[in-house]
């Protein structure tokens, strides 16, 4: 993420947007780590898609995640997560998620970032790394979000591919 210096006088317009859209961005997931950091925590009707550059989380996500997304991922929290935290002072996200059954712990440093959805509240923020970084080869096989008709990166990891599939009982 661009820095500011104290002694510029220019104006930073674009650095105190970036600064905004994350800070946003963290206190949205802050809001619910307060409430206990899962899934049962989410005010109703929303969920968080959280886009990442997978290169930047070195030791902070799997060496599989790693080998299936090498340039970026994109995270629901919405079912099958919690221990969401957000650490201020080491300026990462902590949040521990299921992949095929098997429950992961994902350390997510902030510069990483470079999206951040909230499709209950309409909410996109493109963050600091997405300036910089262009998405992967996947980048024109967007996946559209049946809620908020945002595109949504084909890196899309939906939970409920994981969940054994329910057959509706007739009433």
């Amino acid at each position: 993420m661009p820095q500011l210096a104290d002694t510029d006088d220019d104006l930073k317009y674009s650095v105190w947007e970036q600064r905004c859209k994350l800070e946003m961005t963290l206190k949205a997931l802050e809001s619910v780590a307060k409430r206990g950091g899962s899934a049962h925590n989410l005010p109703e009707n929303h969920y968080f898609y959280i886009t990442f550059v997978t290169k930047e989380c070195k030791k902070g996500i799997p060496d599989w995640l790693h080998t299936k997304y090498p340039n970026d991922l994109t995270i629901v929290l919405q079912y099958q997560f919690r221990n969401l935290e957000v650490n201020r002072k080491r300026k990462n996200i902590s949040v521990s998620v299921v992949f095929n059954g098997n429950e992961e712990n994902l350390v997510i440093p902030w510069k990483a970032l470079t999206r951040f959805d909230d499709p209950g509240a309409k909410i996109t923020f493109l963050l600091g790394n997405s300036d910089t970084y262009q998405h992967s080869e996947h980048e024109n096989l967007s996946l559209k979000d049946a809620d908020s008709n945002s595109p949504v990166s084909s890196n899309v990891i939906k939970l409920a591919d994981f969940r054994p599939s329910r057959v509706n009982s007739p009433s």
